[in-house]
């Protein structure tokens, strides 16, 4: 989860300095490594070594310095971990993205579904009685005028 205190963060003007950056370089790199961690696992574990995280999210020396600022650990195969990943991605932040695109996908189904003749709303109805009621009311008001009084 990426929380707006993130740019001023110690956090961040600890991976800067690691990373021989200024902060706002680093807020991208941290931003794209949280990202791309997101798209790629449920628990946090990277899958990939340092210099490969390196690599792949195009930040030299990303890897070591997530690792040195507390971000990241390896695991027993030295592998990049995530620390803290149930904290701010855990289930309850999963399942809430996971049912948003579920409704998501059922209402672009249900988009695709409704035909004029299929249309479950009341808009057509509810426009045509508006449109009547103006013109009603626009033939009854035809032939009176109304006194305007300026100033006082």
């Amino acid at each position: 989860m990426i929380k707006c205190s993130l740019p001023g963060s110690r956090k961040m003007m600890a991976l800067a300095r690691e990373l021989q950056c200024d902060r706002a370089t680093a807020v991208g790199a941290a931003v794209t490594w949280l990202i791309w961690l997101e798209s790629q696992t449920t628990d946090g574990r990277a899958g990939v070594r340092p210099e490969e995280l390196d690599a792949l999210l195009q930040v030299p020396g990303l890897g070591r310095a997530l690792l040195n600022i507390g971000w990241a650990v390896l695991d027993a195969e030295g592998l990049i971990q995530a620390v803290e990943w149930d904290l701010y991605n855990g289930k309850d932040t999963r399942r809430r993205l996971l049912a948003a695109r579920r409704a998501a996908r059922a209402r672009a189904k249900k988009a695709e579904n409704v035909t004029p003749e299929r249309d479950e709303s009341n808009a057509g109805s509810v426009t045509n009685v508006t449109l009547e009621r103006d013109a009603e009311r626009d033939e009854s008001n035809a032939g009176s005028v109304t006194k305007v009084t300026l100033g006082a």
